[in-house]
Protein backbone atom coordinates (compact mmCIF):
# COMPACT_ATOMS: atom_id res chain seq x y z
CA UNK A 1 0.00 0.00 0.00
CA UNK A 2 2.47 2.54 0.75
CA UNK A 3 2.21 6.00 -0.72
CA UNK A 4 -1.29 4.40 -2.03
CA UNK A 5 -0.88 4.88 -5.92
CA UNK A 6 -2.19 1.10 -6.37
CA UNK A 7 -4.86 2.01 -3.69
CA UNK A 8 -6.38 4.71 -5.05
CA UNK A 9 -6.64 2.66 -8.38
CA UNK A 10 -8.37 0.01 -6.95
CA UNK A 11 -11.07 2.69 -4.68
CA UNK A 12 -11.41 4.65 -8.34
CA UNK A 13 -12.80 1.02 -9.82
CA UNK A 14 -14.98 0.23 -6.41
CA UNK A 15 -16.67 4.09 -6.90
CA UNK A 16 -16.99 3.18 -10.50
CA UNK A 17 -18.77 0.48 -9.58
CA UNK A 18 -20.96 1.39 -7.02
CA UNK A 19 -20.39 -1.44 -4.45
CA UNK A 20 -17.14 -3.24 -2.54
CA UNK A 21 -14.61 -1.87 -0.11
CA UNK A 22 -10.83 -2.25 -0.34
CA UNK A 23 -8.69 -3.95 3.04
CA UNK A 24 -5.38 -2.80 3.07
CA UNK A 25 -2.58 -3.60 5.32
CA UNK A 26 0.83 -2.18 5.55
CA UNK A 27 3.61 -2.26 7.43
CA UNK A 28 4.91 1.68 6.25
CA UNK A 29 8.47 2.79 6.52
CA UNK A 30 8.98 6.80 6.07
CA UNK A 31 12.22 8.04 4.59
CA UNK A 32 14.82 9.15 6.48
CA UNK A 33 13.80 7.27 10.00
CA UNK A 34 16.09 4.85 11.83
CA UNK A 35 13.72 1.39 12.62
CA UNK A 36 15.23 -1.50 15.13
CA UNK A 37 16.81 -4.31 12.87
CA UNK A 38 14.53 -7.02 11.75
CA UNK A 39 11.85 -4.54 11.29
CA UNK A 40 11.53 -4.67 8.00
CA UNK A 41 12.45 -8.25 5.86
CA UNK A 42 16.03 -8.49 4.78
CA UNK A 43 16.41 -7.11 0.94
CA UNK A 44 13.68 -4.48 1.63
CA UNK A 45 14.42 -2.00 -0.46
CA UNK A 46 12.41 0.53 -2.80
CA UNK A 47 9.20 1.94 -1.83
CA UNK A 48 9.09 4.57 1.13
CA UNK A 49 6.62 7.29 2.69
CA UNK A 50 7.96 10.55 2.19
CA UNK A 51 8.79 12.34 5.81
CA UNK A 52 5.73 13.95 6.84
CA UNK A 53 3.35 12.03 5.36
CA UNK A 54 0.79 9.05 6.69
CA UNK A 55 0.21 5.68 4.58
CA UNK A 56 -1.74 6.26 1.39
CA UNK A 57 -1.07 10.10 1.42
CA UNK A 58 -1.77 9.57 -1.98
CA UNK A 59 -5.51 8.36 -2.03
CA UNK A 60 -7.85 11.27 -2.64
CA UNK A 61 -10.13 12.11 -0.08
CA UNK A 62 -13.14 11.51 -1.53
CA UNK A 63 -12.39 7.80 -2.22
CA UNK A 64 -11.57 6.74 1.56
CA UNK A 65 -15.23 5.43 2.37
CA UNK A 66 -14.73 2.72 0.86
CA UNK A 67 -10.94 1.50 2.32
CA UNK A 68 -10.00 0.14 5.68
CA UNK A 69 -5.92 0.52 6.52
CA UNK A 70 -4.78 -2.29 9.23
CA UNK A 71 -1.30 -1.12 10.24
CA UNK A 72 1.34 -4.11 10.92
CA UNK A 73 2.36 -7.21 9.03
CA UNK A 74 0.36 -9.44 6.63
CA UNK A 75 1.52 -12.47 8.56
CA UNK A 76 -0.24 -11.38 12.06
CA UNK A 77 -3.05 -9.01 10.04
CA UNK A 78 -4.56 -11.14 7.56
CA UNK A 79 -5.52 -14.14 8.57
CA UNK A 80 -8.36 -12.10 11.66
CA UNK A 81 -9.07 -9.54 8.24
CA UNK A 82 -10.31 -12.31 6.38
CA UNK A 83 -12.23 -13.62 9.45
CA UNK A 84 -13.96 -10.51 9.32
CA UNK A 85 -14.74 -9.82 6.35
CA UNK A 86 -15.40 -13.75 5.15
CA UNK A 87 -15.22 -14.49 1.35
CA UNK A 88 -13.28 -12.26 -1.01
CA UNK A 89 -13.29 -11.58 -4.86
CA UNK A 90 -10.23 -9.87 -5.04
CA UNK A 91 -6.67 -10.16 -3.26
CA UNK A 92 -3.46 -8.10 -4.24
CA UNK A 93 -0.05 -9.02 -3.13
CA UNK A 94 2.57 -5.82 -3.13
CA UNK A 95 4.01 -5.80 -0.07
CA UNK A 96 6.90 -7.74 1.27
CA UNK A 97 8.21 -9.44 -0.83
CA UNK A 98 10.23 -12.19 0.49
CA UNK A 99 9.85 -15.41 0.00
CA UNK A 100 8.26 -16.24 3.19
CA UNK A 101 5.70 -13.04 2.73
CA UNK A 102 4.30 -13.82 -0.78
CA UNK A 103 3.72 -18.07 -0.09
CA UNK A 104 1.74 -16.97 3.18
CA UNK A 105 -0.72 -14.51 1.32
CA UNK A 106 -1.31 -16.53 -1.40
CA UNK A 107 -1.94 -19.44 0.75
CA UNK A 108 -4.27 -17.55 3.29
CA UNK A 109 -5.82 -15.46 0.64
CA UNK A 110 -6.58 -18.57 -2.07
CA UNK A 111 -8.20 -20.32 0.63
CA UNK A 112 -10.65 -17.42 1.51
CA UNK A 113 -11.33 -16.44 -2.16
CA UNK A 114 -14.24 -16.81 -3.73
CA UNK A 115 -14.34 -19.26 -7.36
CA UNK A 116 -13.99 -16.95 -9.70
CA UNK A 117 -12.06 -14.56 -8.01
CA UNK A 118 -8.87 -13.04 -8.67
CA UNK A 119 -5.37 -13.37 -7.03
CA UNK A 120 -3.33 -10.87 -8.23
CA UNK A 121 0.86 -10.25 -7.60
CA UNK A 122 3.40 -7.74 -8.01
CA UNK A 123 6.91 -8.47 -8.42
CA UNK A 124 6.33 -12.05 -9.30
CA UNK A 125 9.79 -12.92 -10.43
CA UNK A 126 11.49 -11.43 -7.06
CA UNK A 127 11.83 -15.21 -5.95
CA UNK A 128 9.97 -18.17 -6.42
CA UNK A 129 6.74 -18.20 -4.36
CA UNK A 130 4.17 -16.94 -7.29
CA UNK A 131 5.70 -20.05 -9.78
CA UNK A 132 5.12 -22.84 -6.95
CA UNK A 133 2.52 -21.29 -5.74
CA UNK A 134 0.34 -21.28 -9.24
CA UNK A 135 2.00 -24.70 -10.09
CA UNK A 136 0.05 -25.98 -6.85
CA UNK A 137 -3.06 -24.49 -7.32
CA UNK A 138 -2.84 -25.69 -11.35
CA UNK A 139 -3.74 -22.41 -12.71
CA UNK A 140 -2.21 -20.85 -15.48
CA UNK A 141 -1.17 -17.11 -14.42
CA UNK A 142 -1.59 -14.24 -17.23
CA UNK A 143 0.43 -11.38 -17.23
CA UNK A 144 -0.49 -8.14 -16.32
CA UNK A 145 2.89 -6.36 -17.20
CA UNK A 146 6.51 -7.36 -16.75
CA UNK A 147 5.99 -8.10 -13.29
CA UNK A 148 2.59 -8.10 -12.63
CA UNK A 149 0.47 -11.00 -13.17
CA UNK A 150 -2.98 -12.69 -12.28
CA UNK A 151 -4.65 -16.39 -11.65
CA UNK A 152 -8.70 -16.75 -11.50
CA UNK A 153 -9.68 -19.41 -9.05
Amino acid sequence: MCNGVSTAFLLLALERNGTGELHSIDLPEVAGEEYEAGTFWDGKGGAVIPPGKEPGWMVPPELRDRWRLVLGRSQNELPPLLERVGAIDFFMHDSEHSYECMSFEFRTAWQALRAGGLLVADDVNVNTAWAEFVRDADREPEALGPKLAMIVK
